[in-house]
């Protein structure tokens, strides 16, 4: 299904491109973070998170200037009442160092979120995720056509 979605993004290669990886993997106790089966999803779906990011990330000036690329993943935790906990934000893994910040921003601008069930219609449950955010510099023509793809979406 991401596959699929990923393939229809209005935009071809931008500034990033997100793959949210939904997981628990990474947890140390599995007790603190149960195996949901509905996951955590952010309102309107991943489509919606994906402009999300793309409207609200601030490439750093010295990485653009540089034009530094890089991949950062950001760890977050989503509560209970789909609240993102601020104080979990963190980058886990990170290709350079100026882009850490800029990708923890982001994700903590981040509205609240439908929270995770341990079953459909069960309990909510808090959820890890780890999202991987790719920078990429855009040429200038890339810039002008996002810019203008972005205008046309605002509500």
């Amino acid at each position: 299904m991401l596959r699929k979605l990923y393939h229809n993004m209005p935009f071809n290669k931008l500034s990033l491109s997100i793959l949210l990886l939904l997981t628990t993997s990474l947890c140390a106790a599995q007790e603190e973070f149960p195996k949901p089966e509905v996951q955590a999803q952010y309102p309107g779906g991943y489509q919606a998170f994906y402009y999300f990011v793309v409207d609200s990330l601030q490439y750093p000036t010295e990485a653009k200037e540089k034009r530094i690329e890089g991949k950062v993943h950001v760890q977050f935790v989503i509560d209970e009442t789909g609240d993102l906990v601020n104080e979990s934000v963190k980058a886990v893994k990170s290709d350079n160092e100026l882009l850490n910040q800029a990708a923890v921003d982001v994700v903590r601008k981040s509205p609240n979120w439908i929270p995770a069930r341990l079953t459909k219609k069960g309990e909510t449950v808090k959820q890890r995720i780890i999202l991987p955010i790719t920078f990429k510099p855009l040429s200038e023509k890339e810039e002008k056509k996002m810019m203008k793809r972005k205008s046309k979406r605002v509500v």
